[in-house]
C-alpha cells in the first residue's frame, strides 16, 4: 500500500528539513499514543538508525526499528528515507520518503512543503490497518503547520 500526504509550511525547504529530528519525531506521536526515542543517529545518513518503543494505550509495547537508506539534497528539495529492519506487528514491510522541497502558496509567496510518501504491508491485515496507518499520518498535517508556522 503507498500514498502521500503534502502538507505546506512557512520557511525555506532547507532550514525546514534540518529540523527533522527526534524532538520533531516525539511532537508527531498522535494521541493515546506513547513513543520512547531508543536510539536516534544524527545527522540523517545512510545507515543511520532509528530505535523506537512504541506504546499504545498504555498496554501493547513494541519496538520499531527503522535504517536510513538514502539521504539526497537538491537545490529546491531534500529528502531522506528510512525502511524498517524490526516492525511492529503487524507490519510486515515499511519505507517511508521524508521529502522537504520548495513550494509556494496560491497568491505566490514562497513555502516549504512537507511530504510524507508511505509505502508499507501488513500483509492480509493491510486493508484493514490502513485507515489507522493513513490517519497517524494526517494527524501531522495540523502539528507540522504548528511547528512551523502555515503558509
Amino acid at each position: 500500500m503507498n500514498f502521500t500526504i503534502i502538507t505546506p509550511v512557512a520557511g525555506d525547504h532547507r532550514k525546514v528539513f534540518d529540523q527533522f529530528n527526534s524532538g520533531l519525531l516525539k511532537a508527531l506521536t498522535p494521541p493515546g499514543m506513547k513513543m520512547k526515542v531508543l536510539r536516534y543517529d544524527e545527522p540523517h545518513e545512510p545507515g543511520s538508525m532509528v530505535e523506537l518503543q512504541a506504546t499504545l494505550y498504555g498496554v501493547v509495547k513494541q519496538i520499531w526499528k527503522n535504517e536510513i537508506t538514502e539521504v539526497e539534497h537538491e537545490q529546491d528539495r531534500s529528502w531522506f528515507t528510512d525502511e524498517g529492519r524490526k516492525l511492529p506487528w503487524p507490519l510486515k514491510s515499511w519505507r517511508h520518503k521524508h521529502i522537504v522541497r520548495s513550494g509556494s502558496t496560491p497568491d505566490g509567496e514562497p513555502c516549504a512543503e512537507i511530504v510524507d510518501d508511505i509505502t508499507y504491508s501488513a500483509g492480509w491485515l493491510t486493508p484493514l490497518f490502513h485507515p489507522i496507518i493513513y490517519l497517524q499520518f494526517a494527524y501531522r498535517k495540523p502539528q507540522y503547520r504548528k511547528i512551523f508556522g502555515k503558509a
